[in-house]
Protein backbone atom coordinates (compact mmCIF):
# COMPACT_ATOMS: atom_id res chain seq x y z
CA UNK A 1 0.00 0.00 0.00
CA UNK A 2 2.62 2.29 0.83
CA UNK A 3 4.71 1.88 -2.60
CA UNK A 4 1.15 3.00 -4.64
CA UNK A 5 1.06 5.84 -1.95
CA UNK A 6 4.83 6.74 -3.67
CA UNK A 7 3.34 6.24 -7.11
CA UNK A 8 0.37 8.57 -6.93
CA UNK A 9 2.22 11.20 -5.21
CA UNK A 10 5.13 10.91 -8.17
CA UNK A 11 2.63 10.96 -10.54
CA UNK A 12 0.71 14.23 -9.03
CA UNK A 13 4.22 15.93 -9.22
CA UNK A 14 4.89 15.22 -12.37
CA UNK A 15 1.50 16.28 -13.18
CA UNK A 16 2.03 19.60 -11.86
CA UNK A 17 5.74 19.81 -13.85
CA UNK A 18 4.18 19.33 -16.59
CA UNK A 19 2.04 21.70 -16.18
CA UNK A 20 4.84 24.17 -15.05
CA UNK A 21 6.35 23.02 -18.34
CA UNK A 22 3.33 23.95 -20.62
CA UNK A 23 2.83 27.42 -19.28
CA UNK A 24 6.88 28.82 -19.76
CA UNK A 25 6.29 26.68 -23.60
CA UNK A 26 3.08 28.96 -23.53
CA UNK A 27 4.85 31.70 -21.92
CA UNK A 28 7.76 31.82 -24.84
CA UNK A 29 10.05 30.95 -21.92
CA UNK A 30 11.18 27.82 -23.04
CA UNK A 31 11.57 26.11 -26.20
CA UNK A 32 10.04 22.99 -27.44
CA UNK A 33 13.59 21.62 -29.12
CA UNK A 34 17.28 20.56 -28.34
CA UNK A 35 15.97 21.00 -24.49
CA UNK A 36 19.10 19.45 -21.87
CA UNK A 37 19.75 16.01 -20.56
CA UNK A 38 17.92 15.95 -16.96
CA UNK A 39 19.19 13.51 -14.81
CA UNK A 40 19.11 10.80 -18.04
CA UNK A 41 15.85 11.89 -19.13
CA UNK A 42 15.88 13.68 -22.63
CA UNK A 43 12.30 16.29 -21.94
CA UNK A 44 10.50 16.87 -24.99
CA UNK A 45 6.76 17.96 -25.45
CA UNK A 46 5.15 16.26 -28.18
CA UNK A 47 2.05 18.42 -30.19
CA UNK A 48 -1.36 16.77 -29.32
CA UNK A 49 -2.77 14.27 -31.42
CA UNK A 50 -4.76 15.11 -33.97
CA UNK A 51 -8.70 14.53 -34.08
CA UNK A 52 -11.58 14.41 -36.34
CA UNK A 53 -14.78 15.45 -36.45
CA UNK A 54 -16.99 13.92 -39.28
CA UNK A 55 -20.14 14.84 -40.96
CA UNK A 56 -23.47 13.48 -39.59
CA UNK A 57 -23.55 11.04 -43.15
CA UNK A 58 -20.66 9.05 -41.63
CA UNK A 59 -21.46 9.06 -38.17
CA UNK A 60 -24.69 7.29 -39.34
CA UNK A 61 -22.51 5.10 -41.20
CA UNK A 62 -20.62 4.37 -37.94
CA UNK A 63 -23.58 3.65 -35.93
CA UNK A 64 -24.96 0.99 -38.43
CA UNK A 65 -21.82 -1.05 -38.55
CA UNK A 66 -21.27 -0.72 -34.73
CA UNK A 67 -24.96 -2.39 -34.16
CA UNK A 68 -23.97 -5.24 -36.97
CA UNK A 69 -20.95 -5.46 -35.37
CA UNK A 70 -23.09 -6.17 -31.90
CA UNK A 71 -25.82 -8.32 -33.71
CA UNK A 72 -22.24 -10.43 -34.96
CA UNK A 73 -21.17 -11.05 -31.37
CA UNK A 74 -24.76 -11.85 -29.91
CA UNK A 75 -24.73 -14.35 -32.96
CA UNK A 76 -21.64 -16.14 -32.10
CA UNK A 77 -20.10 -14.92 -35.45
CA UNK A 78 -17.66 -12.85 -34.53
CA UNK A 79 -14.26 -14.46 -32.69
CA UNK A 80 -12.95 -12.60 -28.75
CA UNK A 81 -9.22 -12.49 -27.99
CA UNK A 82 -8.07 -11.86 -24.63
CA UNK A 83 -5.86 -8.43 -24.73
CA UNK A 84 -2.81 -8.49 -22.44
CA UNK A 85 -2.71 -7.57 -18.98
CA UNK A 86 -2.01 -3.78 -17.50
CA UNK A 87 -1.40 -1.71 -14.93
CA UNK A 88 -3.49 1.17 -13.76
CA UNK A 89 -2.61 3.47 -11.16
CA UNK A 90 -5.09 5.89 -10.12
CA UNK A 91 -5.63 8.14 -7.05
CA UNK A 92 -7.78 6.13 -4.35
CA UNK A 93 -11.74 7.52 -3.46
CA UNK A 94 -11.75 8.65 0.27
CA UNK A 95 -14.91 7.37 2.01
CA UNK A 96 -15.75 8.75 4.93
Amino acid sequence: MDAKQALVSAEQLYRQALEQLDALVEQGLLGTENLPLVHGFVVYRQPGRTSWSYPESIKQLEAQVKQQKKLCEQLGEASQKQGSPFWTIKEAERVF
